[in-house]
This record gives C-alpha cells, structure tokens and sequence, in this order.
C-alpha cells in the first residue's frame, strides 16, 4: 500500500512539475514574453541622450504589429529593422525620413530552463557606436525578469 501511494504521489507530482514547467517553443507567446524583456532592458529610455527619433527592433522572428505596439516612447518611434537603414558611416536611419535612431537586436534565445532562458543581443547607433550583451533571463512569480547582465562589447 505504501508503495502504491509512493507511485500515485511520485506520479503526480512529476505530472505536475513538467506541465506546470513554461513552454519554450519557438513561436510561443512565452518566447514573445522573453523577447519583450530583454527589448525592454536594451532600448534606450525617454530622455537618454543615446535614443535618437527611432529605435528599430531587430529579432530572429518577425515581430508582429500587436508586439510593436508593447512599445511607446514620448521621443521616439519603435518600428522593424526592416524600416531602417544601417550604415557604419551615416548610423541608424529611418528609410522614410532619415531620422537618426537606434538598432537594438536579439542576436539569439538560448533556453536553459523552461523558466530561465539567456539572451544575446544589444544596441548599435553607428560604427563607433554599440553595446553587446547577454542577459540571463528568469521567471519568477508569474513575470519574467532580468536575473544578469554581462557585457560582452562596447565601441
């Protein structure tokens, strides 16, 4: 009998740890959660000298409308990468006006947990301008955050 209770609680809670575990598909809503963390941590905020008049968001998906609009700034327009020019020489340009802004990409998502992830990526305004970094990124207490930052390059 308590071999039985063993199994059914050992069972039980296996069930329960790995569906309860966040999914790390790559087209989740959890993935667009992690992308949306560590977009939050790279762009520059409202008054910073380093913003410009766009900030194109670069991700190894295509970022959807629904997604873009997470992002409002007083200062500047958040659109696609693939709204914007990016030249060593003239910077971070917007294609319609040639506003001066900043490119901050994901480069990659590396899922170590279903519940911690490490993000690679960073801002570039022009060829001696940019920052590199990877994030370490948890989940904790139903919101995903910024655990570690290392920076990984600076010009």
């Amino acid at each position: 009998m308590r071999r039985l209770l063993f199994t059914i609680s050992f069972s039980f809670l296996f069930l329960a740890t790995s569906t309860a575990q966040v999914p790390f598909a790559r087209d989740s809503k959890v993935l667009d959660q992690v992308l949306e963390t560590a977009f939050r941590h790279y762009m520059p905020k409202d008054g910073s000298v380093y913003l410009g008049k766009v900030v194109c968001l670069k991700a190894d998906k295509e970022l959807s409308d629904e997604f873009l609009k997470r992002f409002t700034l007083k200062a500047a327009k958040v659109v696609r990468a693939s709204e914007c020019t990016v030249d060593m020489a003239e910077g971070v340009q917007l294609k319609k006006t040639g506003e001066h802004g900043v490119a901050t990409s994901i480069f990659s998502v590396e899922w170590i947990s279903g519940s911690e992830a490490e993000v690679k990526g960073g801002n570039y305004w022009s060829g001696l301008g940019s920052t590199y970094s990877t994030l370490r990124i948890v989940y904790k207490q139903g919101k995903w955050f910024v655990k570690s930052e290392t920076i990984t390059g600076v010009s």
